[in-house]
């Protein structure tokens, strides 16, 4: 289990636990507006400290969760340190892959899931490897109204970005929401563990370095064009793994 973070003091109004004053469509603040590129801020640092299932008046049912800011500014210029922050994260078909990926992110304990899944996958008939997936599946859920032990709690900073935009268009009615992909992990060094993790058995690309980048069809120098030299790599899928709400109307 990883070491609990140090909290900062807590701004006023702020709190550890989820009530029913948190609202997830108004936290208060903002680090970028829609629609206005000049206002804009880095995501904020924060812990999360509490969360909940619940069930939104459409009846879907959704992670409610609380975080701490622990560092980062809103788009006005003003400190959010010790500001409390909630959203919801949702399980509908096209929302459950990107939860549960951002909930991996968070430090979420996934480590039954992962073994069950391990035994299914080396003999998927196997009654034994059936009934722990089973299993780890309602450990899981139970988990998600257990802060306690859900493993999410207090341990991992992560990166959120909240929008503020106006719905509808002219009608006064502001929102300062989690964006769109506004779960992000923040950059972090890797040990020799972690890097054994990250990277092993990447041998035969070690060994085919020899004779250079590989070539490939590019678009202008024909099928012997090179490969870029220092090719840039797109963020791993997780790292945008935001959770869309359930439409761009606020619940």
């Amino acid at each position: 289990m990883s070491t609990p973070i140090t909290l900062p003091t807590l701004a006023e109004g702020a709190s550890l636990k989820l009530s029913e004053t948190h609202n997830p469509n108004d936290v208060g603040f903002a680090t970028v507006v829609k629609g206005d590129k000049s206002k804009t801020k880095p995501p904020v640092d924060a812990v999360v400290v509490d969360h909940g299932m619940i069930s939104d008046k459409n009846d879907a049912p959704k992670l409610r969760v609380l975080a701490i800011v622990v560092k980062g500014t809103g788009v006005d210029g003003k400190d959010l340190v010790g500001r409390d922050c909630v959203f919801d994260m949702g399980f509908d078909a096209n929302q459950a892959d990107y939860t549960l990926a951002s909930l991996r992110l968070m430090g979420f304990n996934f480590r039954d899931v992962d073994a069950a899944n391990e035994m299914l996958k080396r003999n998927p008939s196997d009654p034994k490897a059936q009934a722990a997936c089973a299993a780890a599946e309602e450990a899981f859920m139970a988990r998600l109204n257990d802060p306690t032990q859900s493993e999410g709690c207090g341990t991992k900073v992560i990166n959120l970005k909240f929008e503020e935009s106006e719905f509808p268009v002219g009608s006064g009615n502001i929102y300062r929401r989690l964006a769109l992909g506004g779960i992000t992990q923040p950059m972090s060094k890797l040990d020799a563990t972690a890097t054994k993790a990250k990277l092993g058995g990447i041998f035969s690309k070690l060994a085919a370095s020899k004779d250079g980048p590989p070539k490939r069809e590019g678009n202008s120098g024909g099928a012997n064009a090179s490969a870029p030299r220092n090719g840039s790599s797109p963020p791993p899928a997780v790292q945008g793994g935001g959770i869309a709400p359930d439409s761009e109307m606020p619940f």
